[in-house]
């Protein structure tokens, strides 16, 4: 026998809207879902908006690229004036390079694990007298944190290095600032120094003075006929 076909209701206008209302829910239900995190973005905005607005309001104006321009990307030149900046000494008292003006300061950035730093306070401790006639003040600076390598402490390096000399009121140890050693130092060289002289003036620079304590007295041998 044939099978009978069940009958469909006719559609009616009834039916049509509840069709669509039932194929509208996951549609509807998608909004819904939504409609909580979008509100909540939008809160999210409108505190972002205002801390953005707190921000430009109490903040530092941005650095402009002309004051950036004055970090310095190489060391001082000989005939400008010496870049202020602070370092601890081995007694822990803060000082500034300026406090040094008055003399003639001997401004050396070592680390204490560079050999040539090692062979250089030997060399000048052997030697302190020719500066000190001349007035001549050495001020030996730790590079910022000994350029994140081991070694000793500035103390313990100029103790071992220095002998008697380490005590001398002519020579002052110390460890640098980040900012000093950036400002002098922004290659991180290991053996650098910067013959200052009373006006604050840096007159000559080298590096590594156990090879070239003889040009350094030369430049101070000048310096000292020029002011006399």
């Amino acid at each position: 026998m044939p099978k009978s076909r069940s009958r469909t209701k006719p559609a009616n206008r009834k039916n049509k809207q509840r069709q669509s209302w039932i194929n509208d829910k996951p549609a509807r239900k998608a909004k819904r879902r939504w409609g909580i995190p979008i509100s909540i973005i939008g809160v999210l905005g409108i505190i972002a908006l205002t801390a953005l607005i707190v921000l430009h309001r109490t903040s530092p104006p941005p650095i402009s690229q002309s004051a950036t321009s004055q970090i310095a990307t190489n060391p001082p030149n000989v005939g400008s004036q010496a870049p202020n900046g602070t370092l601890i000494t081995n007694t822990g008292k803060v000082v500034s390079v300026n406090s040094f003006r008055g003399q003639t300061n001997l401004l050396w950035f070592v680390t204490t694990w560079c050999s040539s730093c090692q062979a250089g306070t030997q060399v000048i401790s052997q030697r302190l007298g020719e500066l000190t006639q001349h007035g001549v003040h050495v001020t030996e600076v730790e590079l910022y944190h000994d350029l994140g390598q081991s070694g000793p402490n500035i103390s313990q390096f100029g103790q071992a290095l220095a002998g008697v000399n380490y005590s001398s009121p002519a020579w002052t140890w110390a460890t640098s600032s980040f900012d000093l050693s950036r400002t002098y130092d922004p290659h991180a060289y290991l053996d650098i120094y910067f013959l200052i002289n009373p006006q604050g003036k840096i007159v000559y620079e080298n590096s590594s003075p156990a090879a070239s304590f003889d040009a350094l007295k030369s430049a101070i041998d000048q310096e000292a006929t020029l002011t006399s």
